[in-house]
């Protein structure tokens, strides 16, 4: 029986929708809503661990992943990582009740991040705990000419507790963080609710105190008739709000929770949506243009996830680069993957990543100290964030640094990772500051430097960042139950250049804790790299590294690396 032309040409749309959702669908699932009161936020999964807060009911979360021990799911409440027994969680936000309901109370959330519950309807009575975004309390008595309401709350730590808030942190219904933080909304549209301060304080974090600072900037430079593209004047007065939140980011925040590494599973998906596609005779120009503008930007997703570049992979210059992509991801076939080492995306770090990235990631808190806008001799003054020109980002806690080398051997190291960060702001910065050819994280094949002429050797400071040996590293929060050093599996493959972009790729399969199943593994790709002014390499050099993580018994890919063979023009 023929196939129906209309129905083939609605089943290609549909898969190429999918596939470009996959990541908005993957962020609705992971909504949760905690369906009970008091239900215990634990440290581990299972009842032996420590409680780290009581969640009210209707408090949302969001759903990290299942847990070996039966019955528990791991979720982040507002920064907050931990495990609470599935049972509690529901995939809708809990119906209020109607007033007058449960006694008389009427049901009513919390506006405000850290709000206090005091002992008396007054600012100097004593705090009886501090109240998270969007808790849910009910609502007792308003107090004539009083700003404060009685209220009955469980509050994390604690049990069940009446006491009194101020009335205009309570609404009638939790309140939508994205329409208050995002500055921009959906549709493009300036966002008419955003209130940079009030964003930093619902949801404390860098980029909102950088997001502050803009807007004093801008305010100032309209009050001296200053264009937009114009520098922030010299004279900054002090500012009691940006210095509220530096003092706020000086004690500590967590970071946000990363979003998980994408799964291998998902990539491949999204190369079928980016590859050639059949399309009906019948079809019109209309929806032919709009299938390939759906391909297209599957293809831009997809070399982005790789982070590959260059002419061999370029989507929009007509050369096939897009398929190329697709066709790359098709031939690659990682080995079998089995629970084993690493649960889930909480216990390893992809590498590179950054502190905030680690704390958000770990759940460690981090601290930011910052300096004026004179930076010395060498520097100079900046022009900065407002009156900041420079941001040191630390954990307070240590994590593990595991070193992967090439032949298996590992070593870890207890560190405790910090980044310090110049804020040019309109200041012209160094060019390619801290640059330095070659992989970002591990040594290279010596034959990779015979691009920058035929006796060049490699970058000292590159060999004094990856000693001789060292493939990658990452973090992980507590030292792992490693296993003594065993050579990894290689398998080699032979490519087609035309379809997939390279000539041979090199597997290299680790099993880290000895059980038999591989835990990381780690694709080298060998081919004409883009290079740099001078064009792409003439010789076939291995300069690309996938990543793959076994997390809970799937493949996630956890980085990529391409040498870099200059920075600048």
């Amino acid at each position: 029986m023929r196939s129906r032309p209309g129905l083939s040409f609605l089943f290609a749309a549909l898969s190429l929708t999918s596939a470009l959702h996959v990541a908005a669908a993957d962020d609705a699932v992971r909504e949760r809503w905690i369906n009970a009161a008091e239900v215990n936020l634990r440290s581990e999964p299972g009842t032996r661990g420590a409680v780290l807060a009581l969640l009210p009911v209707g408090a949302p979360v969001r759903w990290i992943g299942a847990s070996e021990s039966a019955g528990f799911c791991e979720v982040d409440s507002s920064g907050t990582r931990g495990f609470v027994a599935c049972r509690f969680l529901s995939a809708s936000a809990p119906t209020a009740p109607a007033k007058g309901a449960a006694g008389g109370t009427t049901v009513r959330w919390v506006t405000g991040a850290g709000v206090n519950l005091r002992a008396e309807p007054t600012p100097q009575a004593p705090v009886l705990g501090r109240l998270p975004l969007n808790a849910r309390v009910e609502l007792l008595a308003t107090l004539a000419d009083s700003p404060y309401c009685e209220v009955a709350t469980g509050i994390p730590g604690a049990a069940s507790l009446r006491g009194y808030i101020a009335c205009r942190f309570l609404a009638a219904t939790p309140l939508a963080i994205d329409k208050i933080v995002a500055p921009v909304l959906a549709d493009g549209r300036p966002n008419p609710q955003y209130d940079p301060a009030r964003a930093f304080w619902l949801a404390p974090s860098w980029a909102g105190l950088d997001a502050y600072g803009l807007q004093l900037g801008a305010e100032l430079k309209a009050r001296n008739g200053i264009a937009p593209e114009g520098l922030v004047p010299a004279s900054r007065p002090v500012d009691v709000e940006f210095e509220r939140m530096k003092a706020h980011l000086a004690k500590g925040i967590y970071g946000a929770t990363p979003a998980p590494p994408p799964r291998w599973d998902d990539v491949r998906r999204l190369a079928r949506a980016a590859g050639p596609q059949r399309v009906p005779a019948q079809t019109s120009a209309a929806d032919r243009e709009r299938i390939e503008g759906a391909r297209q930007v599957a293809q831009s997703r997809l070399a982005g996830l790789l982070g590959l570049a260059g002419p061999a992979f370029d989507a929009a210059d007509g050369s096939g680069g897009g398929v190329r992509l697709a066709g790359l991801v098709a031939v690659l076939e990682p080995p079998r993957a089995a629970p084993s080492l690493f649960k889930s995306a909480s216990d390893i770090a992809s590498p590179g990543a950054s502190v905030e990235d680690l704390s958000g990631r770990f759940h460690i808190v981090a601290t930011y100290r910052t300096r004026g806008r004179e930076l010395g001799a060498t520097l100079g003054t900046v022009d900065g964030l407002w009156d900041i020109g420079q941001v040191t980002v630390a954990l307070t806690q240590p994590v593990v640094r595991t070193t992967l080398f090439r032949d298996g051997r590992l070593a870890t190291a207890s560190v405790r990772p910090s980044e310090t960060r110049v804020l040019w702001g309109g200041s012209e910065p160094p060019m390619c500051d801290g640059y330095v050819d070659g992989f970002a994280h591990g040594e290279a094949d010596p034959r990779i430097w015979r691009y920058f002429g035929a006796d060049a050797s490699p970058d000292p400071e590159a060999l004094k960042r990856h000693p001789p040996g060292t493939l990658v590293s990452f973090a992980t929060k507590s030292a792992l139950a490693l296993a003594s050093a065993a050579p990894p599996v290689v398998l080699i493959q032979e490519l087609d250049r035309e379809r997939t972009g390279f000539v041979a790729g090199t597997w290299l399969n680790f099993d880290l804790d000895g059980d038999g199943i591989v835990d990381l593994a780690v694709w080298e790709g060998t081919g004409k790299a883009p290079g740099h002014l001078d064009g792409p390499t003439e010789t076939d050099d291995p300069y690309y590294r996938l990543f793959l993580a076994n997390l809970g018994g799937r493949w996630h890919v956890l980085g990529t690396d391409a040498f870099g063979y200059g920075c600048g023009c």
